[in-house]
């Protein structure tokens, strides 16, 4: 279910090829992947970066609300989701601009896990404009890094 956006105007497909901005991602999401950077409430690291062509603009993390209510996120604990932080990071900047987002979700260890926006993320970013989303998933032990990708 995706919320108010119909399932017509969604695709997903998984592919194993990394583009240049998956790499990138995953680069700087392992970097970062270390209890330092790590919520201490969280046992996987979720982050989603937003790219204007090649390059990175920011990114952003699954954190604690700050003070802005229910807004997006996990309503029972108040934590906002990657995606709303990184877009709330960066609206001004993308104002206009095509703009594609990557999420990257990563165990304790280093290894991606599905990321796959859920159903108000989803209709979120459609309406804030974003046309693409990578994700990571874990469907096959024997792929080590795998994205799929929602087009809306």
């Amino acid at each position: 279910m995706l919320g108010s956006l119909e399932q017509k105007h969604l695709t997903s497909k998984p592919f194993m090829k990394l583009s240049l901005i998956q790499t990138r991602a995953l680069i700087h999401a392992r970097s970062r992947n270390t209890q330092r950077h790590r919520p201490s409430w969280s046992s996987y690291h979720h982050l989603s970066y937003i790219f204007i062509g090649n390059h990175m603009v920011g990114y952003g993390t699954n954190k604690l609300d700050g003070g802005e209510g229910k807004f997006l996120g996990y309503n029972e604990i108040q934590q906002r989701h990657s995606e709303v932080d990184a877009y709330r990071k960066l609206r001004t900047l993308l104002i206009n601009k095509t703009w594609t987002m990557i999420n990257i979700r990563l165990s304790k260890n280093g290894e991606t896990r599905l990321s796959q926006p859920c159903c108000k993320c989803q209709d979120y970013l459609h309406k804030v404009g974003c046309k693409k989303v990578f994700y990571t998933i874990n469907t096959n032990p024997n792929v080590v890094d795998c994205f799929a990708e929602l087009t809306y």
